[in-house]
This record gives structure tokens, sequence and C-alpha cells, in this order.
């Protein structure tokens, strides 16, 4: 379905997740380079974007892009990641996803450990009264109310700063869910550097200060939301940290896996 299907493997049912691992620990679970939500698109399709991408962005490189330069770059991105998930969802109703649909995967995308594995949705979900309720700006404190522990069965999760409602999926997100990792967190900085360890939610980078530094993950950060804005809806509310993107530190590249780059 989408990189929460990595964080199935590291916990156990009514369980908390574990104390993250060791730095040499850590080194293992690095992203398995066989898993993309980007990988569905065929590969001129993606070469298409990337050049679209190529021809309006980085003008201010080794400058300091203004805030209407990032949405612009975001929202085309995304806009163009939207566009080609919900043809190929259409197009798949028919018929599972399964993981024998993701290859070449190398050189598209980012990617979590574990691969893609369908899960049908629930023939009925009680969802909470709140449901895709607006929130406006919220900070990550008030983001991790949202986990799989409240009991108002309300679940959220942000990406790139975008807060989504995933509680229509409770058997993702819910306590008794494989994906509990990621609810009520910000997965930003995973999907960037590749790595799926719990050490990895709410920390925010200014991802395009990466650019200058010559890591450029941005479209496949944007890849992710896309995916997560077609499944789920338009975001709920924005996660504070990414409203002033620009005053944000530099990612620590060290950090990022090598396998993951879309552009």
């Amino acid at each position: 379905d989408g990189p929460e299907e990595a964080a199935a493997s590291r916990r156990s049912p009514r369980r908390k997740p574990k104390t993250p691992a060791s730095p040499s620990a850590k080194a293992q679970q690095q992203v398995d380079p066989n898993s993309c939500p980007v990988s569905r698109l065929k590969e001129n399709e993606l070469e298409d974007i990337k050049r679209q991408a190529m021809a309006s962005m980085y003008s201010w490189k080794n400058g300091k892009p203004s805030h209407e330069e990032r949405e612009a770059v975001k929202r085309m991105l995304t806009d163009s990641f939207r566009q080609k998930y919900s043809e190929l969802k259409v197009q798949s109703r028919a018929a599972s996803l399964d993981t024998s649909q993701y290859d070449k995967l190398q050189k598209q995308g980012l990617q979590l450990k574990g691969g893609h594995q369908h899960m049908k949705r629930p023939d009925h979900v009680d969802l909470p009264a709140k449901f895709q309720e607006p929130m406006g700006v919220i900070t990550i404190d008030e983001l991790k109310k949202y986990s799989w522990e409240n009991p108002d069965r309300r679940y959220l999760i942000s990406v790139y700063g975008n807060v989504f409602d995933v509680s229509d999926r409770p058997d993702k997100y819910g306590p008794d869910g494989p994906y509990t990792i990621l609810t009520g967190a910000d997965i930003t900085w995973g999907l960037f550097a590749g790595v799926d360890t719990e050490d990895y939610v709410n920390r925010c980078y200014d991802l395009f200060k990466a650019k200058d530094m010559g890591k450029d993950k941005i479209a496949g950060v944007c890849s992710w939301l896309a995916w997560y804005w077609t499944e789920y809806g338009d975001p709920v509310a924005q996660l504070e940290p990414f409203v002033r993107e620009g005053d944000l530190p530099a990612p620590p590249l060290e950090e990022v896996d090598e396998s993951c780059c879309v552009m």
C-alpha cells in the first residue's frame, strides 16, 4: 500500500515500539531498495516529472529560495505525482497490488524496508466523531496526541508538514495494526533518509538546504506526500515547523541512504 508497510516487522500487537536500535544495528535496518510507491509509475512517466522539476526549480542554487519558490516546487512535484497515482488507482481497482509490481527501484523514489504488501480495506470502520475535521496549524506535541494509543481513535500522520487523517485504516494504525510507529508522528526525515527506525520520526529539517549540499531528494519526499494525499484525501492540518521551513537547520546528510535518490 505505502511506506507504512515498512514498520510491520518491528512491533508485536498492543506493544509500544521498542527503543531505537544501536548505530550498528541501525545500519542493518537501512531501507530495502526493492520498495517504493514511485515504482508504480512507468519509467518514462517518472522521467517526465523529473524533467519538469529540473526545468523550473533551483534557479536559486547556493542561494535562499523564497517561500513562494519553495511552495511552487513542492506543489508542482506533488501535483504531478498525484495525477499519476490517481490514474493508477483507477486502473488497479480490479486487481490487488502486490510486490511483483515493484522493480528497478534503486533509481526510483524513496523506499522503506519490508516491501509493499496489499492490505484490503476493512468492510466497516467506526470512524471517530472528528474524522477529517480541519485543525489548522498544529505542533509536534499536539500531533503526538493522535498516536495509536489515543482513546478517541483519531489517527494522524504528517508527511512533509502535511497532516493526514488516517483514522479510516485502524487495521494499519490502530492498537492492533502493524504500523503504529508512524501514527501520531511526522515521518518526513525517515522518507528523505531512507531509514525506518523510530528515531527518524519527528525530526524537522530544511530539505531545500540539501540541494546546495549535494543531495536532492525533495522529489522523493513529494512522491510519498502525493501517495498519502491520494489515499487519504486532503491534509487536515499543517505541522508548525514546516510552516517556517527556511528557518530549520540543514539536514544531517551522513544519515542518508545512498540508494534512494530520485533526482
